[in-house]
């Protein structure tokens, strides 16, 4: 039985507190990542292995998978596919993901990221190799502005980090998590790389979209 959080806060004083905090970051953010200004102290308290029975038994009432990744240190919440729709994604936020898994995968394979495992790339490469992979076979492509948009919302969910405006440059560094590679379906991943090599082959000439609701 899980136990309510205010008797958690009465028996584990300040360390009931820290856990609290930490999971109200979690639940607010979707993802805690040790490297974040306020996520480190957050981390420390959701890998605590005292409380991970709790917490999983906690987010699994909320029909989310609480999950830590030691290696690359952050924790986060899934989506539960056999309970829950809570995380729906638009086709276009689905591409996006999709893209910025691709991207990081190729980092790793290639000694590109650091010792956390993040890549450190651009809002400009990032489009470009949208516009390359997928844009100009789509009807409505996302603009470099909306591409700028979607990592601004996934930063505010710590997938990503994107700094400030590089004033001469005109772009912005954007840091890519390991976390998105855990949000991945593979037999989505599968069809994207199928559609690179197509597309990579001059195969391809139009892409259809689903309705965004």
């Amino acid at each position: 039985m899980v136990r309510p959080i205010p008797d958690l806060e009465e028996e584990l004083g300040d360390r009931g507190k820290d856990l609290m905090a930490a999971m109200s970051l979690l639940a607010e953010k979707q993802f805690v990542y040790a490297g974040d200004r306020r996520g480190g102290a957050a981390y420390r308290v959701l890998s605590d292995p005292s409380f991970g029975d709790f917490l999983e038994s906690y987010f699994h009432l909320l029909h989310r998978r609480f999950v830590v990744n030691d290696q690359h240190q952050w924790a986060g919440l899934l989506p539960d596919m056999d309970r829950a729709s809570w995380m729906k994604m638009t086709t276009k936020d689905t591409q996006v993901l999709l893209l910025l898994a691709i991207l990081w995968r190729e980092a790793l394979s290639n000694f590109e990221c650091d010792e956390r495992a993040v890549y450190r790339t651009s809002l400009e490469a990032i489009f470009t190799r949208y516009q390359d992979l997928i844009g100009e076979y789509q009807k409505s492509p996302i603009s470099r502005p909306q591409m700028l948009d979607y990592l601004k919302d996934l930063h505010r969910r710590s997938l990503v980090k994107v700094h400030e405006l590089d004033a001469e440059f005109d772009d912005y560094e954007v840091e890519i998590r390991p976390i998105v590679d855990a949000l991945v379906d593979e037999r989505a991943m599968a069809r994207l790389e199928e559609f690179a090599e197509a597309a990579g082959a001059g195969e391809l000439t139009d892409v259809g979209e689903e309705d965004e609701e």
